[in-house]
C-alpha cells in the first residue's frame, strides 16, 4: 500500500533519506512560496507545484500556507514506481494539473483525512500517476511569462508585455501556452485572476470585494461579480460566505473549468 503524509509547511525543514519516499510541496494562497532544496532556492508560481527527490535536503518558506506532502510505501513491489520517479526528480517543477488541484483542495476541505489508510493510497496513486505522466519541465521564457502574471495580476497587463517580460515574440509566447498549458496567455491571465480574487475572498474575509477586484486586476467590483459567477455560477458575496461558513478552503461549489 503506498502512503501518503501531509507535512503542513511553514518552515518545514527535513531530509529525506530513503529511496521509497517523495517530496511534493503545493501552494495553497496568494503569497510567494520559495522551496529551498541543498540550499539552492527555487520560487514558485501559484500554478505548478515542485517534487523532491529522495535524499534531498528540503526547506520550505511561504507568506501564504504551502501544503507539503510525502509519497512513500512499505511495499516492496510498489516501491519501484517511487524508485522510478525519484531517478528524475532532484527538484523538478510540475504544472498544477488537475490531479494535484483536487489533491491540494481535497486536503484542504478535509484535515486529517490522509490518516485513513484507504483515502492515503487512492490520493498516492493518483498522484504518482499525475507525476509521472507529467509534461516536460516548461522553458525559461514560459516561467519568465507566468512568473511575470503572477506579479503583476493587479495591473492592466497586455500580451506585448508578458511577451517582452519573456523575451520572446507574441507569436511564441502564444505557442509556448497552448503547447505546455493548453490555453492561450490571456486565458490563463484571467483564470488566474479569478483564482487570485477567490483566494482572497476566503483568506481575508474583512477586505471589500472592490478592494479585491482591484487587486486582481479587474475593472471593478461589476466586472469581478460577472468573472465569478461565470467560473463558479454565484456571487463574489455568496461564494464567501458559503465557504466560510462551511470552513473548506477555497475551492469552488462549481468549477466549469475542471
Amino acid at each position: 500500500m503506498f502512503s501518503i503524509v501531509e507535512l503542513r509547511s511553514a518552515g518545514l525543514a527535513d531530509r529525506v533519506d530513503t529511496l521509497t519516499r517523495l517530496r511534493l510541496v503545493i501552494p495553497q494562497g496568494p503569497g510567494a512560496t520559495v522551496v529551498s532544496v541543498d540550499g539552492a532556492a527555487v520560487g514558485l508560481a501559484q500554478t505548478e507545484a515542485i517534487l523532491i527527490g529522495a535524499g534531498r535536503y528540503l526547506s520550505v518558506s511561504s507568506a501564504a500556507p504551502a501544503l507539503a506532502l510525502e509519497i512513500g510505501t512499505d511495499d516492496p513491489d510498489e516501491a519501484h514506481r517511487i524508485r522510478a520517479i525519484c531517478a528524475d526528480a532532484e527538484a523538478r517543477r510540475l504544472p498544477l494539473d488537475r490531479s494535484l488541484r483536487l489533491l491540494r483542495d481535497f486536503v484542504t476541505a478535509s484535515p486529517g483525512a490522509l490518516q485513513e489508510r484507504d483515502a492515503a493510497h487512492a490520493w498516492a496513486s493518483l498522484a504518482l500517476h499525475a507525476i509521472a505522466n507529467a509534461a516536460p519541465p516548461w522553458p525559461r521564457a514560459l516561467h519568465a511569462a507566468v512568473d511575470h502574471i503572477e506579479r503583476h495580476l493587479q495591473e492592466p497587463l497586455s500580451i506585448d508585455s508578458i511577451a517582452a517580460a519573456s523575451a520572446v515574440s507574441r507569436r511564441t509566447l502564444h505557442d509556448l501556452f497552448h503547447r505546455h498549458l493548453g490555453d492561450s496567455p490571456y486565458a490563463f491571465l484571467s483564470r488566474r485572476r479569478i483564482e487570485r480574487a477567490l483566494d482572497m475572498l476566503v483568506g481575508d474575509p474583512n477586505l471589500s470585494i472592490a478592494a479585491i477586484a482591484h487587486a486582481t486586476g479587474h475593472k471593478d467590483q461589476s466586472a469581478l461579480t460577472r468573472a465569478v459567477r461565470a467560473r463558479c455560477d454565484t456571487t463574489p458575496g455568496a461564494y464567501r460566505k458559503r465557504h466560510l461558513a462551511r470552513n473548506i478552503g477555497i475551492a469552488c461549489p462549481i468549477d466549469r473549468n475542471l
